[in-house]
C-alpha cells in the first residue's frame, strides 16, 4: 500500500491540526507535524502527491445504530425518515453517511449538520488539498 497523509481537523478553529505521512506497509512516519488551518496549504504539494484522508472532529457528529428490514437504495432512502425523529433538526440541515445497509443486519450511521461539513471541505479546497475522503474520529 502507498503512504498516505492523514489529517486531523481541530475541534475548533483556534485549535491546530495534527497531520502525518505515513507508510503503512512498515508503520514508518515519514513526516507530520501540527499547523493552523490558516497553514493548510502547507500540505498541498503532498496532497496532491499521495492520497489524503481527513479526521474530522467526533464530536461535531451524532452516531446511530439501526436495522432496516431491507438494503440497497431503498433501505439509504428510509433510513433518511428513520432518523428524522432521532435528530433535533431537519433533514436538510444534516448530512447523513452509513455502512453498506443488507437487510436486518445492523449498521452503523452518522449524521453531521450540512453547513459545518460545507465549512471543512471550504477550508481544504481553499488550501488545495485533495481530500480523498473525511470521516469522524471514531471512525478512525
Amino acid at each position: 500500500m502507498k503512504p498516505f497523509v492523514m489529517i486531523q481537523l481541530p475541534q475548533d478553529s483556534e485549535a491546530r491540526c495534527q497531520w502525518i505521512l505515513l507508510n503503512p506497509e512498515n508503520q514508518q512516519r515519514l513526516d507530520g507535524g501540527d499547523l493552523t488551518l490558516s497553514e493548510l496549504q502547507r500540505l498541498k504539494s503532498l496532497s496532491q502527491q499521495y492520497p489524503c484522508w481527513v479526521i474530522a472532529p467526533g464530536q461535531q457528529f451524532s452516531y446511530f445504530r439501526h436495522t432496516l428490514p431491507s438494503g440497497g437504495r431503498q433501505a439509504s432512502a428510509a433510513l433518511r425518515f428513520e432518523l428524522e425523529e432521532a435528530i433535533a433538526s431537519s433533514l436538510e440541515s444534516v448530512h447523513i453517511a452509513h455502512e453498506a445497509i443488507k437487510a436486518e443486519q445492523a449498521f452503523q450511521a452518522c449524521t453531521v449538520d450540512r453547513n459545518r461539513l460545507k465549512a471543512w471541505q471550504t477550508q481544504l479546497e481553499a488550501a488545495g488539498i485533495k481530500v480523498r475522503a473525511m470521516a469522524p474520529t471514531p471512525l478512525f
